[in-house]
């Protein structure tokens, strides 16, 4: 059975949500320094028959309630436009709707290099290394009214008892993949949920009202290999992880139980594969384009 990874980057400040001209910035450098491509482009390759987003190569999710098929999903979504305008962003949110969910947005962008590496078709490339590998990735941005929870799935409850979370129901389609939220206020004692609030202590650890998202399926580097470019071992310090030994080939004995130089901190797979580290460039991309720090949660699904 294959392992899915996702990183999603979140907002220190989990309340964060930015405007349409910084959304509308962040797409516009997505595709000037080539982390997506536009179908003009001859290294474009979509992934999902439909929708594709022919326009731009991506597509906005819809908010279907009361929804018959997961089919819905494809026949509602609507294709980004090629020059992203923020009253187009705008028009994606529903402020003034009871339900929160219909006050969401979320954005997909889909990478693919064929039988190619990234490196090969000068596709930047999100995770600290993986690059000279080929495979495909989905970048999802996504805001919310409720806070979505992009890790552990328990409980979360506010000081005065209520538990805060809840899941999609399963006859609606919200615009971000993601089952479960987090009330921004606590229906029992009127509480906003902050990650600093201490009568919601630890209930937004993992969630946020903003989130880039990339997800990569089970397409992920699942090794660190030693002798790697010493721009790719200084991206992985930079991450907080020990580069792979230069002098071990194959497989890195940081990732070996066995060895002494076992990287214990480092989160892993069921099958003990660690979790790529998220490139500090594209970490400094959200955190210019958005003005706030980000922090990124690492989820194997």
């Amino acid at each position: 059975m294959s392992v899915e990874y996702r990183i999603a980057l979140l907002a220190r400040v989990r309340e964060f949500v930015p405007t349409a001209a910084q959304l509308c910035e962040f797409v516009d450098r997505l595709h000037r320094e080539r982390w997506v491509l536009m179908p003009d482009d001859p290294a474009f390759l979509p992934i999902w028959e439909e929708p594709l987003g022919r326009a731009s190569g991506a597509w906005a999710e819809p908010y279907v309630e009361g929804a018959s098929s997961p089919s819905l999903r494809w026949k509602n979504a609507l294709a980004v436009p090629a020059r992203l305008d923020p009253s187009w962003l705008v028009a994606r949110r529903a402020p003034d709707a009871d339900m929160p969910l219909a006050d969401e947005m979320g954005l997909h962008f889909s990478v693919n290099s064929g039988g190619d590496s990234f490196a090969d078709l000068r596709i930047r490339y999100p995770l600290a290394y993986g690059n000279a590998e080929p495979g495909y990735h989905q970048f999802l941005v996504c805001a919310s009214r409720d806070l979505v929870r992009f890790s552990d799935f328990g409980e979360a409850l506010c000081q005065c008892g209520v538990d805060l979370a809840y899941e999609v129901p399963s006859t609606t389609i919200a615009p971000i993949c993601i089952d479960v939220r987090l009330r921004a206020v606590c229906p029992g004692c009127n509480a906003k949920v902050t990650r600093s609030n201490p009568a919601v202590a630890g209930a937004s650890g993992d969630a946020s009202r903003f989130a880039v998202v990339v997800d990569f399926s089970d397409q992920w580097p699942t090794e660190r290999r030693a002798g790697e470019a010493p721009a790719e071992a200084a991206a992985l310090r930079q991450a907080g992880y020990p580069a792979p030994s230069p002098a071990s080939p194959g497989r890195s004995p940081e990732d070996d139980p066995q060895s002494a130089e076992y990287d214990s901190h480092v989160l892993r797979s069921p099958y003990g594969d660690p979790a790529p580290p998220i490139a500090p460039e594209f970490l400094a991309l959200v955190e210019q384009t958005m003005g706030t720090v980000f922090e990124p949660v690492s989820v194997f699904y």
